[in-house]
């Protein structure tokens, strides 16, 4: 079984009634080779040494756009009006860097470790 990197944003919550909970979000990581988790883990910057691994393991793909309101009975398909370029790598990377923002924001700390 692989040691997967994981990352989670943990803080406390208090509520008006002055309770306080632990509260944790954990980010939707890539699966990692073990060795590769080890090798990010023991990162300077493992945060940047996990998004060089996502992006070295990716490249651009070209996708379709359609146009969802004109249905072409004759084909069958809704028709092609253009198309962009796709690298999902660089979208998970920027959802990562959200997901260190937003808990920086709310006053969270990040913990990087392997399961």
């Amino acid at each position: 079984m692989s040691m997967n990197i994981h990352i989670d944003s943990v803080g406390v919550i208090t509520y008006p009634s002055g309770v306080q909970q632990s509260h944790t979000e954990r980010f939707n990581c890539k699966q990692t080779p073990t060795i590769i988790t080890e090798q990010i883990l023991e990162s300077p910057d493992p945060i940047q040494a996990y998004k060089d691994w996502i992006m070295s393991n990716s490249e651009d793909t070209v996708e379709e756009e359609f146009d969802y309101e004109a249905w072409d009975e004759k084909t069958q398909y809704y028709p092609v009006i253009g198309y962009k370029i796709y690298n999902w790598a660089k979208d998970h990377c920027e959802q990562l860097d959200k997901f260190m923002n937003d808990a920086i924001l709310k006053g969270m700390k990040l913990d990087i470790y392997s399961m």
